[in-house]
């Protein structure tokens, strides 16, 4: 028989569950909803686990109706780099979409109804900070770290000159087989780890493009001291270097901070915010670095951007990284 004050302990923590619950719903989106869903879920967790039966008869519901909500891929891909994944969803305005996820990041999104566009969603929509470089730059040699589905292969103008690094070779399979970027647009692939790829490569852009953390657990040894040297030697005299740096955990301003102090160079951050609510946009975060100060002068001027002086410097070497002071935890950058 379960003593009275398990019972009492159980209601309160019942209670309390509920209470978050119906908070994080209030402010869905929002950094107190961030805040406030894992204490939700951890709450019920210790509440489930007092009473074994119902945490498994939870579970199981849990995953019975996890399974009929979600939609069937039309591929899935697993390997060594993880479970990949290509859905098709419709929407209420009647738009079709396909999405590329890897885990439960999202890599892009192509329209495919009323008719099948190359034009840009999410991250790179119009408005995003890699929209304003592109138009700032107009680029003729770009070199892409992360292929996703090779969507940004068709943001700078037709005639420009694009490769792509990419350490997956699953992912290019996907893109070309499910996608239409990569055949309206043509790149020029290489796969292989961009630490050692880039570093061998002899080549030289005025625009060279990070798009490699977004997701859980981003490549690090790619945003040490020592990684951005070679990315130095990779740019014309007076490229950018274009950071894709949207992430749910990390702050990563403050990394590329450091690296733009370390070489003395010149750098803005966009963090952008789509002006309606749309399925097919979601916010983004860039940061552009460049030892030309009036390329950077440029993009300040335009306005949505701020200079990296105003980020508060983190530097990763490849003998020391800590991810604990970067935590986004809700408090803001």
């Amino acid at each position: 028989k379960m003593p009275q004050f398990k019972k009492l302990h159980i209601l309160v923590l019942g209670l309390l569950a509920v209470t978050l619950v119906m908070l994080a719903v209030q402010n869905l989106n929002t950094t107190v909803a961030r805040m406030i869903t894992p204490v939700a879920l951890i709450v019920s967790l210790m509440l489930l686990t007092m009473l074994p039966s119902v945490l498994a008869v939870a579970s199981a519901a849990f995953i019975a109706i996890s399974l009929a909500v979600a939609p069937a891929p039309i591929a899935l891909q697993r390997d060594f780099f993880g479970v990949k994944r290509v859905l098709d969803r419709t929407f209420d305005d009647g738009a079709g979409y396909r999405t590329l996820l890897h885990g439960t990041t999202s890599h892009g999104m192509q329209q495919r109804m009323p008719a099948v566009t190359n034009a840009p969603h999410l991250y790179y929509a119009p408005g995003s900070g890699l929209q304003d470089v592109v138009e700032a730059m107009q680029p003729h040699h770009v070199g892409i770290v992360g292929l996703g589905m090779g969507a940004i292969a068709c943001i700078p103008p037709p005639s420009t000159d694009i490769r792509y690094f990419e350490i997956d070779p699953g992912v290019e399979v996907l893109a070309k087989q499910y996608f239409t970027y990569l055949h309206d647009c043509p790149a020029e692939i290489v796969i292989g780890d961009a630490r050692m790829t880039l570093a061998s490569d002899r080549n030289y852009y005025d625009m060279l493009v990070l798009d490699a953390f977004s997701s859980d657990a981003i490549p690090v040894h790619l945003l040490t001291q020592e990684m951005f040297r070679i990315y130095k030697e990779r740019l014309d005299r007076n490229g950018v270097l274009v950071l894709h740096i949207s992430n749910r955990y990390l702050n990563l301003r403050h990394v590329v901070a450091g690296a733009a102090k370390q070489m003395n160079w010149h750098g803005a951050i966009k963090d952008h915010a789509p002006e309606r609510d749309a399925p097919n946009l979601t916010p983004s975060e860039y940061a552009v670095l460049s030892p030309d100060k009036k390329v950077i002068q440029q993009l300040l001027d335009k306005g949505g951007w701020i200079s990296i002086d105003d980020v508060s410097p983190l530097f990763w070497t490849d003998d020391r990284i800590s991810i604990v002071p970067i935590l986004n935890l809700g408090f803001g950058k």
